[in-house]
């Protein structure tokens, strides 16, 4: 068993993942299904300011654009 402690195995297990997040989210009927998950959690986004943090690939930062945001920024 790995002796390093639950944060440390944690962040290891997601820095691996964003490495292939792209192959996830770049996929059309992954994307779909995802963004379309996505959006229905999201409020109104008209004159919003949006902080996409862990934005990968920025994939969800483009379809935000759409919601008309004032000011839309990511973070990975």
């Amino acid at each position: 068993m790995d002796d390093c402690d639950p944060a440390t195995a944690i962040e290891s297990h997601y820095d691996a993942l964003t490495d292939r997040w792209h192959e996830f989210v770049d996929a059309p009927a992954r994307a779909h299904v995802l963004w379309s998950t996505v959006v229905d959690l999201l409020p109104d986004l008209e004159g919003a300011r949006v902080l996409d943090a862990g934005c990968g690939n920025g994939n969800y930062l483009f379809q935000m654009m759409f919601g008309a945001p004032c000011k839309i920024q990511g973070k990975q």
